[in-house]
C-alpha cells in the first residue's frame, strides 16, 4: 500500500499545532502547581484583616441615603405597658438655680423595653403513692406538668422551659452545653450542670421521635407519599 509522504507545509503546520499545544499544557501545569500554594497561604492565620477586594472607584456613603425615609421604633400600645413611672422635675435650674415651681411643664413619654427580673419558679408536686390491694402493684399519681416520675434522691429536677431554652441555645444558636449552664446561672440563679443539660436534651430528642404509625400517616398525607409507600410495599 502506497503511503504519501507529508509535504513540507503539512509538517510545518503540524509542528506549529504541537508547539501551541505544548504551551497550553505548560500553562495548565503551572496553574495547577500554584493552586496548592495559594490554598496553603490562605489557610495561614495573618495579623492583618482579610482583604475586601479591590476598592470601588465611587463607593456608596455609609448611613441612610438621601431620599430614604427615617426609621425608628414605634411606641408600644397602651395595653402592653406593664408599669408607668412619674419622673420628678428638678427643683431648680442647673445653672442659675432658679426655682421651677411655677413654670409650665410639658410631659413626654419614653418607653424602655427590658427583660423581667430573673426569678426561677419552684413547683412542689405532692405525689400520692399507694399499692393496689388486688394485684399488689405500686401505683403513683402523675400531673401533666411533671416531666418525670422520679422520687427520692432524684426528686429535684429541672422543668421543660429551662431545658427547652438550653436546647435552643445549643442546637439553634450553637452554644456549648457548658456555656449554656453559665448563661442559665446568670439569668435564673440555679446552678445547672452541663451533664444535666445533655441528659435533658437527649430525653427531649427521644420524646420528639415519631412512631412508625405517625411516619406512615404523614407519608400518606404528602402529595407523593402514598405512591412512594405503595412502591415500597410492592
Amino acid at each position: 500500500m502506497d503511503v504519501t509522504a507529508p509535504t513540507y507545509d503539512e509538517l510545518l503546520d503540524q509542528n506549529r499545532r504541537q508547539a501551541r499545544l505544548i504551551e497550553e499544557l505548560r500553562a495548565e501545569v503551572e496553574r495547577l502547581k500554584s493552586e496548592p500554594e495559594q490554598a496553603r497561604r490562605a489557610g495561614k492565620r495573618q495579623a492583618a484583616p482579610f482583604s475586601k477586594g479591590t476598592p470601588k472607584d465611587q463607593p456608596q456613603r455609609p448611613g441612610r441615603q438621601p431620599g430614604h425615609a427615617p426609621s425608628h421604633r414605634l411606641p408600644p400600645p397602651p395595653e402592653q405597658v406593664d408599669r408607668t413611672i412619674e419622673v420628678p422635675l428638678p427643683a431648680a435650674g442647673p445653672e442659675c438655680h432658679a426655682p421651677l415651681d411655677d413654670v409650665p411643664v410639658t410631659v413626654h413619654d419614653q418607653y424602655q423595653i427590658d427583660l423581667p427580673e430573673p426569678k426561677p419558679v419552684v413547683t412542689r408536686f405532692r405525689v400520692p403513692v399507694a399499692r393496689c390491694p388486688a394485684c399488689f402493684r405500686r401505683v403513683q399519681g402523675r400531673h401533666p406538668e411533671q416531666i418525670s416520675d422520679a422520687l427520692g434522691a432524684a426528686a429535684v429536677q429541672f422543668g421543660p422551659r429551662l431545658l427547652g431554652f438550653a436546647a435552643d441555645l445549643k442546637h439553634r444558636v450553637g452554644t456549648p452545653f457548658r456555656k449554656c449552664a453559665a448563661v442559665l446561672a446568670t439569668l435564673t440563679g440555679p446552678v445547672v450542670s452541663a451533664a444535666a443539660l445533655v441528659r435533658g436534651s437527649q430525653r427531649r430528642a427521644w420524646l420528639a421521635q415519631p412512631s412508625p404509625e405517625a411516619l406512615a400517616e404523614a407519608a400518606l398525607t404528602e402529595p407523593m407519599g402514598k405512591g412512594a409507600l405503595e412502591t415500597v410495599k410492592l
